[in-house]
């Protein structure tokens, strides 16, 4: 693709007026969600272990094509630019291997398996999309969280979380690192709360 056609197609997808259109000869590019590692720590014996579930995506989401906003309300996708598998599934595997490396937990492990884990972790409602009608465009990455105490059944922690970041330039590829740095700055969040969740609901240890 030259230079030309990729600024035309940045131009008209920052103004909310286009959706790229694919000829015989682009190439769709793919693209992962992938997270920073945190410092890796290693777990405390007896650390409780932890089952992340695949994430819900909000009607829309729930695809592997890149969704952008030309306007609020308005959902596209871009014709040759796809994230490597569905966004759900990329998170899951991004919650999994930070938490798992942050020291907090025994084990750390995707739904199937783990049926003996302490907490399960729930995902739903998730949106990640690039948003044009700001300038420069910015991604939207959100979804909310449910801790529960396996034995018990019970909800020890409810969250919503989400960032915006703005692009380093209004096309897809701009939207990918942008939701890279929005999903670090998240992950962070996300272990601090599930570190607090778990002791508010163990509470104090004993003298």
């Amino acid at each position: 693709m030259t230079r030309a056609r990729l600024s035309f197609i940045a131009a008209a997808a920052a103004a909310g007026c286009l959706r790229p259109v694919a000829s015989n000869s682009d190439a769709v590019h793919f693209y992962q969600l992938e997270a920073s590692a945190p410092a890796r720590a290693t777990a405390d014996p007896g650390a409780p272990s932890l089952v992340v579930t695949l994430p819900q995506a909000r009607p829309g989401f729930d695809t592997r094509l890149m969704a952008y906003a030309p306007r609020p309300g308005e959902l596209r996708y871009f014709a040759v630019n796809e994230w490597a598998d569905a966004p759900f599934r990329l998170l899951q595997a991004s919650l999994v291997r930070y938490l798992g490396e942050t020291g907090s937990w025994g084990a750390v492990t995707p739904e199937p398996g783990a049926a003996d884990a302490a907490y399960r972790l729930d995902i739903d409602d998730l949106v990640l999309v690039q948003e044009f009608f700001t300038k420069p465009s910015r991604v939207r990455l959100g979804f909310q969280l449910r801790l529960y105490d396996v034995a018990s059944g019970r909800v020890i922690g409810a969250r919503r979380f989400e960032a915006l970041e703005k692009t380093s330039a209004d096309d897809p590829y701009g939207g990918v690192a942008a939701a890279d740095r929005a999903l670090d700055e998240i992950l962070v969040q996300v272990s601090g709360w599930l570190n607090e969740s778990v002791r508010r609901a163990v509470g104090p240890a004993p003298l």
